[in-house]
């Protein structure tokens, strides 16, 4: 029953927003929009609406309303709105608060480019995010799930991608070979790595190849002699005998 009046709720009020869109009652759709702010992408909508409409001012209070009553629960989209609104205003400082803010307690790629892009092409400022983002995560590794000030998030896997594009990959098997991750990241930084890390490169690839013929299957043994074709020239043998080995149990 209560899916039942939530539909009708719904329809009964994409109709009225309709009419006003119909009408350019901008307010009257902001009206009809704020009657149901459940999630952060709700004030997103309508800052969104208010910026369209050339009305800076309440878009960003709207933003800004967003961002302080889902503090502990905010959405990206909001807050890279709100970063955006700050800088169209002038305010770098806020959005820069901003971002670093979300950062620490949800890090992410898409943050971190957000801080770099911010930085311009400064060199000195673009090296000061990265290790301001790295010491940050750095900090993290190794701390128990629910005493880490990171939420919902695997810091060694996000300081792992973030080193592979930095091209920081000694510090990037530093944290592999300590911390662990994902064996798709694993295999993407030893191919990174072929030829300034050739030793952490082809361990990587020796465990791709065991992870095959534990699998079985044609295409994985196929794939498991394509892989040590392609590298037994470069590790002298060493995936010859490897796969010998492996194949002979």
């Amino acid at each position: 029953m209560q899916d039942d009046q939530f539909g009708v709720r719904y329809a009964l009020a994409a109709i009225l927003e309709s009419f006003a869109e119909r009408e350019g009652d901008v307010d009257g759709v902001i009206a009809i929009r704020a009657k149901d702010l459940s999630t952060a992408y709700d004030y997103l909508g309508i800052a969104q609406l208010c910026l369209d409409h050339g009305r800076e001012p309440e878009a960003l209070k709207w933003a800004e309303e967003g961002l302080w009553q889902f503090e502990d629960n905010p959405d990206k989209r909001l807050i890279l709105f709100a970063s955006d609104m700050y800088m169209r205003i002038g305010r770098e400082e806020d959005a820069d608060k901003l971002l670093w803010r979300t950062f620490e307690r949800h890090p992410s790629i898409e943050l971190y480019d957000r801080l770099k892009s911010a930085a311009g092409t400064n060199r000195m400022l673009a090296v000061a995010v990265r290790d301001r983002a790295f010491a940050l995560l750095r900090a993290e590794l190794g701390k128990p799930a629910g005493r880490s000030g990171m939420r919902w998030s695997a810091p060694a896997e996000i300081l792992v991608r973030l080193a592979i594009a930095e091209g920081l990959l000694t510090e990037a098997w530093m944290v592999v070979n300590g911390y662990g991750c994902s064996e798709a990241l694993r295999d993407e930084l030893a191919e990174a790595s072929e030829h300034s890390h050739p030793a952490d490169a082809l361990k990587a690839y020796a465990r791709r190849v065991e992870r095959m013929v534990g699998l079985g299957g044609q295409s994985n043994y196929e794939d498991a002699c394509r892989i040590v074709g392609t590298y037994a020239a470069a590790s002298r043998g060493y995936w010859r005998d490897h796969a010998i080995r492996r194949l002979s149990r």
